[in-house]
């Protein structure tokens, strides 16, 4: 007998999800998450019966709500934003149009399958988290109301993405565009809420409150808000809040939205050879290459110049974390305090530098050799004279390079606070200097991860090894935990060793492994 099938408009959509119900990556992915937040709940028990908590249920609630929030947010802007500008990108949008696919039925097919994926990989979740009731803090209501606003979010993530998917030519910039609206939509509330009730303007504004009042009303629509108030102790509010029904109507807008604009964002192929942004390209054709660049350092040009965006890519970068920086260590003026410490300046002009430096190479990392492989380049690569480890070290100079102006702005740090950083120093040769190695060295398993995984996934690269690595330390730490206590390992030296072997095994297999992989398949041409 044939299963009844859906309308037409479905047809995308049912196809799409009959795939994804026999693919072997949704079944491993929906077997291991249960995995996960079993294994997270050992240590509770374990807090538990030593009685360092008395609500271990709550305490185990909320890291996984909040992880499966960043998981979802990080996940979601490379997963679903890839929805149609994929199809651009790889010049098969036009050959949907042909088969007489309705606009809303290849959004339906593209988009909206995936959201149903990432809703079920969320609700195989809940019936192992509802065990976290068992262990007291939390109640039935929290759990439900708490899955009912992240499905809600997922839902309004999707369509945002699905709309920057449409109107965006590549992947790349689909994630970059979804990316900054998160960022609006999460800021403007926030700082608005917070600096209009200090703002003391010099002539009357009546229209002050009114905007106060509608900061305040948007950010109670964050579903951060909505998390923080269920995740209080004696949650009696509604399974779904503002919040929630916000979020679903703002997706169910924005999926309009984006069917509206269909036609007007698929009308143009892209190119077929990538190029630069306008900003980074030069007005003379004498000038592009210069006349030193020869042999392998051409290499370190290339990216520098066309993956990075030159010295107007580091000047960006240098004046986004010097802005960020300069607007964070003036918050305590705009909030009325009459001087600002010091030593929060110099903390500001560190770590948002060295955040933003670590941000700009981690992403590197993720498309100096997937864009070489989507573009198909890696076998133009291969044929130049410089052995394959050279070339490697030659994109990650170009790299360094645009995170060496960054790292400049450590020097306003030194000079605003010049006495804590020789109390820092002086630390470094005690247990500091084994936490920093240590972080330097997890940091570079990071990188080597997300080389790796860009030439064995498509997209989402990045995504995946702060996923990996995420559980990976959880997985990791328990059974060290253990050995730690097994062998009555007290001194802080065993402990770093314990952690810095494993860490640099990883990194030396995994380069092994990018290498390979970079091998066949520039082999495969």
């Amino acid at each position: 007998m044939t299963p009844p099938r859906l309308a037409p408009v479905f047809a995308l959509l049912e196809r799409s999800l009959r795939v994804d119900s026999r693919s072997w990556q949704w079944t491993a992915a929906r077997a291991a998450l249960p995995l996960v937040v079993l294994v997270a709940m050992f240590p509770m028990q374990t807090l538990f019966r030593i009685g360092t908590v008395g609500a271990p249920g709550l305490m185990f609630f909320k890291s996984m709500v909040w992880t499966t929030f960043a998981l979802l947010t990080v996940s979601g802007l490379s997963f679903f934003s890839a929805a149609i500008a994929e199809e651009k990108e790889e010049m098969t949008l036009g050959l949907l149009r042909m088969t007489g696919l309705s606009p809303v039925s290849i959004l339906f097919g593209k988009s909206t399958a995936r959201l149903a994926g990432a809703l079920l990989l969320l609700a195989v979740t809940l019936p192992f988290t509802l065990l976290a009731v068992t262990l007291g803090g939390v109640g039935t209501d929290q759990v439900l109301a708490t899955y009912i606003t992240l499905a809600a979010y997922l839902f309004f993530l999707a369509n945002v993405a699905l709309l920057c998917s449409v109107i965006s030519s590549r992947p790349a910039h689909a994630t970059a565009l979804t990316a900054l609206l998160l960022m609006l939509f999460y800021l403007v509330p926030t700082l608005l809420e917070g600096l209009l009730p200090i703002w003391r303007p010099k002539a009357p504004a009546p229209w002050l409150p009114a905007a106060l009042e509608a900061a305040r009303f948007a950010s109670r629509l964050l579903p951060t808000s909505e998390l923080v108030l269920i995740l209080q102790t004696g949650f009696s509010g509604p399974l779904a809040g503002q919040a929630t029904l916000g979020m679903v109507m703002g997706g169910a807008g924005f999926f309009l939205l984006a069917w509206a604009l269909f036609e007007r964002g698929t009308r143009e192929q892209r190119e077929a050879a990538p190029s630069r942004p306008a900003l980074f390209r030069r007005g003379s054709r004498r000038g592009r290459v210069p006349p030193h660049i020869r042999g392998s350092p051409a290499v370190t040009w290339r990216d520098y110049t066309f993956m990075g965006g030159g010295s107007v890519g580091a000047a960006f970068r240098f004046l986004l974390a010097g802005g960020v920086a300069t607007a964070v260590a003036c918050l305590p003026r705009m909030m009325g305090e009459k001087t600002t410490p010091p030593e929060f300046v110099s903390a500001c002009f560190f770590f948002i530098p060295v955040g933003v430096a670590f941000l700009g190479m981690s992403l590197d990392a993720g498309r100096m050799f997937n864009q070489e492989w989507q573009w198909k380049t890696l076998s133009g690569l291969a044929t130049l004279p410089v052995p394959l480890p050279e070339l490697v070290w030659r994109k990650v100079q170009a790299s360094l390079k645009q995170a060496f102006p960054v790292l400049l702005l450590l020097l306003v740090s030194l000079l605003y606070a010049p006495g804590a950083w020789g109390d820092a120093i002086e630390g470094i040769g005690d247990e500091l200097g084994g936490v920093l190695l240590i972080m330097a060295m997890q940091y570079l398993v990071f990188l080597s991860l997300t080389a790796f995984l860009s030439l064995v996934l498509k997209r989402g690269a990045f995504a995946a090894s702060v996923a990996i690595l995420y559980f990976g330390m959880g997985f990791m730490m328990m059974p060290l935990g253990f050995l730690l206590s097994a062998f009555g390992v007290r001194d802080s030296a065993s402990f770093f060793a314990l952690i810095l072997i494993p860490s640099a095994t990883a990194i030396g297999t995994l380069w092994f492994g990018t290498l390979r992989r970079l091998e066949h398949l520039a082999a495969e041409g």
